[in-house]
């Protein structure tokens, strides 16, 4: 069986929440499905964990262009095309970016096609037909056969013609009776949704197999969340409801990180707040799952004011970051001379013993940083700012916490991945 994801898109490249649903969803199948059997299907160029897209034309179909929601029927147009060019010559899974398989998938292909109804459910939440319908299909997770290549096309010239979604006219066509005899509808634990949750729980067999819901809603990840794997769960909350807090927000590197980060979708706070108070601090951390600890003192100042911002400072960030249960990423400093390299020194020394202790925590021992505008001094170690900011979201998707880590040399910052 194939496990098969497709994203079209009419500007050839992902919103920033399909991606990361994207990434999750490559990450996930590899637990249950050999690398050659996940089959991605995009109408642009894109790899990711060493699985390369299938690149396609642009399927696209006709509803769109009147009604931009109808994208999600592209699906139809994709599947026709991988039967009609015997791409797909297996019994395949189709499920959307937010369905997600929590359970090996045991399921005995009798039937051309198999389908996932909602379940019980309030007609008034979804799109209204002619009528009520008994069994009301979700087309979040089909599995079919190459044999339902007709199926499909009848399903999308009924689509077109009476400007139906995928799911409403296969529900109507299932009505009418048409292809009944090859078609199964599941239990619903193949498709747990977001309407009348726990009910359709408790109808479903178990164990419930594939969760379908939109983790970058809060609630949904909280309510739907619990009966995922705990790595899936933290990769959707790391993408999805991770916020991210920058010290020193006033400063150069903060501005740059702040602004990338949330040019990616993050939710990102920053702080000036001075880190020597800690009291002011805590409520910073309480929403707070990345620290990107880049407040410090420099210039020339009293060696006790380098120690106290520097040093102490460290310590209380390190100290909530303990107390919130976030993961920090210390900003330190090849230097090792004068006021401010001892200190950022003894700081770096300090995070790593509160690492014993359960503190989470990464330290990138960086370079001088300079920005493409600025011409760097020759002879000078530069480290380019628009390279370091493409590193703080890596290291929020990638980077494994459970062991602390000091890049000396942050161009390998990317392979640190695990």
């Amino acid at each position: 069986m194939k496990n098969l994801l497709v994203y079209i898109s009419p500007d050839k490249k992902f919103i920033q929440k399909y991606e990361w649903m994207m990434e999750v969803q490559i990450e996930n199948s590899l637990d249950y499905w050999k690398k050659e059997d996940i089959m991605i299907v995009t109408n642009f160029p894109y790899e990711y964990a060493g699985i390369k897209s299938l690149e396609v034309p642009d399927l696209i179909n006709s509803q769109y262009y009147k009604n931009p929601r109808a994208i999600m029927n592209s699906k139809i147009n994709v599947i026709i095309y991988l039967l009609e060019n015997k791409i797909i010559t297996e019994p395949t899974w189709f499920h959307d970016l937010d369905a997600f398989q929590i359970e090996p998938l045991n399921l005995t292909m009798d039937k051309d096609l198999a389908l996932v109804c909602y379940g019980v459910y309030y007609d008034n939440l979804l799109q209204q037909l002619d009528k009520e319908y008994k069994n009301r299909i979700n087309f979040g997770s089909i599995f079919f056969k190459p044999e339902s290549l007709d199926i499909f096309k009848v399903l999308l010239e009924r689509m077109d013609k009476n400007k139906h979604y995928e799911e409403d006219e296969m529900t109507i066509m299932y009505d009418e009776n048409i292809y009944n005899d090859r078609i199964k509808i599941l239990d619903q634990s193949y498709n747990i949704g977001t309407r009348n949750t726990n009910t359709n729980i408790g109808l479903a067999e178990r164990p419930l197999k594939i969760v379908h819901f939109p983790p970058n809603k809060k609630r949904w990840l909280k309510k739907i969340g619990r009966f995922m794997p705990e790595k899936v769960e933290n990769m959707l909350k790391d993408r999805f409801t991770s916020a991210v807090l920058v010290t020193g927000s006033n400063g150069y590197l903060a501005t740059a990180i702040i602004k990338y980060l949330k040019k990616k979708g993050y939710a990102v706070v920053g702080t000036a707040v001075d880190v020597r108070n800690k009291r002011r601090l805590i409520p910073y951390f309480k929403d707070a799952y990345f620290v990107f600890h880049t407040a410090a003192k420099v210039g020339k100042v009293s060696d006790k004011e380098y120690y106290d911002v520097n040093v102490l400072g460290t310590k209380n960030v390190a100290e909530l970051c303990m107390e919130y249960d976030c993961k920090m990423i210390h900003f330190g400093t090849i230097a090792t001379e004068h006021g401010y390299g001892k200190t950022k020194q003894e700081a770096q020394e300090l995070v790593e013993e509160l690492t014993k202790d359960g503190l989470k925590a990464l330290t990138l021992k960086l370079n001088t940083i300079y920005s493409k505008e600025m011409i760097p001094t020759p002879g000078v170690i530069w480290y380019p700012l628009e390279k370091l900011v493409e590193d703080t979201d890596d290291i929020i998707k990638h980077h494994n916490f459970d062991k602390y880590q000091i890049h000396e040399k942050p161009t390998n910052l990317h392979q640190s991945k695990s």
